[in-house]
């Protein structure tokens, strides 16, 4: 993958990392002005995705700022956070094994096979999460999928290649594009709809090798 190529891929990451992050005020604005909709679509046809917008338009047409930052949340509590069972775990583990019956421990999102491989990738490449972070959470892989891919120097771009090939294969290759086929079909807002089937768009783009 070329330079250009790697970094409108890097984009793509790092918008599907807005989907699975708790709504802030911020966001919340990208998603109401439809700036996180434009650069998704700029996004998908640099890349030359077949995903389109939903034809709901607009993500939160005439929603005042406070009671969109409440509908995102309510809704990114549902799909990934809910105590009580998130519709779309957010974590590898739990995403990919969620009664834990391939691990002698049980259900566990800290310390899991996964997130110690997840987090020995990501100290390798002088990253360092607090203790108490999983590793292995969507959000997290794809910010330092993202990270390999967009890189200003060119040999160490090289590395950064070699590296992003181990992490695809080990990680974001066996989730990625099922977590967020989920996400498309769990969805009851537009803007999560759009997350979900972007996300399946990116994940076979990079299992494919964009060229």
């Amino acid at each position: 993958m070329d330079a250009a190529r790697g970094e409108e891929c890097a984009r793509a990451l790092r918008i599907l990392t807005l989907g699975v992050t708790c709504p802030d005020a911020e966001l919340a604005a990208m998603v109401a002005d439809s700036t996180l909709g434009h650069a998704m679509t700029e996004t998908a046809d640099e890349l030359g995705l077949s995903w389109e917008r939903s034809a709901c338009s607009t993500w939160l047409d005439g929603t005042d700022a406070q009671n969109a930052i409440s509908l995102l949340r309510r809704e990114y509590t549902r799909l990934f956070s809910d105590p009580s069972g998130a519709a779309v775990p957010p974590w590898e583990t739990a995403f990919l094994d969620p009664r834990g019956e391939h691990s002698e421990f049980g259900p566990q999102l800290v310390r899991t096979a996964a997130a110690d491989d997840a987090r020995r990738f990501y100290r390798s490449c002088g990253w360092d999460l607090a203790s108490n972070e999983a590793a292995d959470h969507m959000r997290i892989e794809l910010e330092f999928a993202a990270s390999l891919l967009h890189c200003d120097d060119e040999e160490a771009a090289v590395d950064a290649g070699r590296m992003f090939d181990r992490f695809w294969d080990a990680h974001l290759s066996r989730w990625m594009r099922p977590f967020f086929e989920r996400v498309a079909q769990e969805a009851r807002h537009g803007f999560y709809g759009d997350i979900g089937r972007f996300g399946m768009e990116v994940g076979a783009a990079l299992g494919q090798g964009v060229q």
